[in-house]
Parts: structure tokens; sequence; C-alpha cells
């Protein structure tokens, strides 16, 4: 089982818990609990589905 062991890390993921920020996207993996709360962008890096996410990321900054 994989642990994290880094505070910063571990302090920006009870941020995303506690809805500190408006939007939170990440071009990697998110680990279970947060994946609610985060706009998977790697369609940003293809090109495919790009639209529909930023779709999704204009949608969660005008709320």
């Amino acid at each position: 089982m994989y642990q994290l062991n880094n505070p910063h890390v571990e302090q920006e993921m009870e941020n995303i818990k506690n809805n500190v920020y408006d939007i939170v996207i990440s071009m990697t993996q998110v680990p279970k609990g947060i994946e609610d709360k985060v706009t998977t962008a790697i369609q940003l890096s293809t090109g495919i589905g790009a639209e529909a996410v930023c779709s999704i990321i204009k949608r969660g900054l005008l709320e």
C-alpha cells in the first residue's frame, strides 16, 4: 500500500477535501478521497477531449 509522507502534499490534500480552492486541475492521477473534487485535465496535453475539459473548468470558475 502506498503511503504519502510529504507534509506539503498532505496539507494540499486536506485543503482540497475542505474546499479551500474554487477549482483544482490535475494532469496526474489523484488519491482516493479527493478525486470527485479534482478535474483531471490530461486531455489538455493530448488535445483529445480538450473542449470538454475546458467547459468543465469554465463552469467551475463561474460557479
